[in-house]
């Protein structure tokens, strides 16, 4: 049953936001660490995708500062001119959350990647 949610959010994500990331919402085999990081203590990558996106070092402060990962994918997207739906930003955040804020990491390391001139590949 919940797998075939996860496919149908799949499904969903693919079909209105493909080749707009870098990389899918379930392309954690990209990036272990993030993926890793993500699985085991979401709220802290979270938090420092805020920090990112507010281009601040991350403190204490945004980990205790449970910030919706709905808002930061939110942010990313606008940073980044990524467009989505609301809805379907909202089904990923509630219920693929690891995977939706790996995802959003990906997208920030990506940017920092090519801001730096670096020849860095996803695919």
């Amino acid at each position: 049953s919940s797998l075939k949610i996860f496919k149908y959010i799949i499904k969903m994500e693919e079909s209105l936001v493909h080749n707009k990331y870098h990389t899918s919402i379930s392309g954690c085999f990209y990036d272990f660490a993030s993926c890793f990081y993500g699985i085991f203590c979401p709220c802290c990558l979270n938090a420092s995708n805020l920090a990112a996106m507010r281009k601040e070092n991350c403190t204490v402060c945004h980990c205790l500062f449970c910030f919706s990962p709905f808002w930061v994918r939110q942010m990313v997207q606008e940073e980044n001119n990524i467009s989505s739906s609301y809805c379907v930003d909202c089904v990923l955040t509630t219920f693929c959350y690891s995977c939706a804020i790996c995802q959003d990491t990906r997208e920030i390391n990506w940017k920092r990647m090519s801001q730096n001139n670096a020849d860095y590949n996803w695919s």
